[in-house]
């Protein structure tokens, strides 16, 4: 929430408040919940170890784990599954809004100069067109690389404790955990950068 503290010298020192609710508090509030999903992944991270081991403990020696324990385990993430979702649902309404808000502003700009504009065959058309491409190609590159960045901080401890077992590399040979984690977080922001463009990770 400390987010919406920037929000506020910028309203003073705005000198356009027509657009300023969408375009500085809007995007404000597409961040927080790019960092609020991020911290969601980051604690269900967690979750599935614990929740498996119960499962290997189970398995393993019969017993020793209560079906209630389980069941336990289940109602905890459904408390913050319900949630994350009626937040993302909510998210993805607010952000078309957000677009055609965004697309309603660069058409008024384009509107102001349009005694320069109307001589282009379907000026109108291409105004509408491009103002929707452009606010669409943008809006996703710029959320998945602030979820990609954000998702790297979050997951960088883990990633420096994981990092820590990695002594050898294909290709590279005997290698430090400095060395693992490096190359980690290169494939985690390459990731992000192929996400947009609809790069689809290989399934087994």
């Amino acid at each position: 929430m400390s987010g919406y503290l920037f929000c506020v010298p910028r309203y003073f020192l705005n000198d356009n408040k027509r657009w300023y609710w969408w375009s500085v508090v809007g995007s404000v509030t597409i961040v927080e919940v790019v960092y609020f999903d991020v911290q969601i992944g980051a604690w269900m991270n967690d979750w599935y170890g614990d929740f498996f081991n119960l499962i290997q403990a189970a398995l393993t020696t019969p017993g020793t784990v209560s079906l209630d324990t389980l069941f336990g385990e289940l109602s905890t993430v459904l408390y913050v599954l319900l949630p994350r979702i009626a937040v993302l649902v909510l998210n993805a309404f607010f952000i078309a809004h957000y677009l055609f808000r965004w697309r309603r502003a660069m058409s008024f700009y384009y509107l102001t100069h349009w005694q320069r504009l109307r001589h282009i065959e379907g000026a109108s058309q291409r105004i509408r067109e491009d103002a929707q491409r452009f606010a669409n190609i943008v809006e996703g590159l710029a959320v998945s690389l602030i979820s990609s960045i954000m998702t790297l901080l979050v997951f960088l401890p883990l990633l420096w404790e994981l990092s820590q077992h990695i002594t050898q590399l294909p290709f590279v040979g005997a290698v430090d955990g400095s060395s693992g984690l490096g190359c980690s977080a290169v494939g985690d922001c390459r990731y992000g950068f192929a996400r947009p463009s609809g790069f689809q990770t290989p399934r087994p």
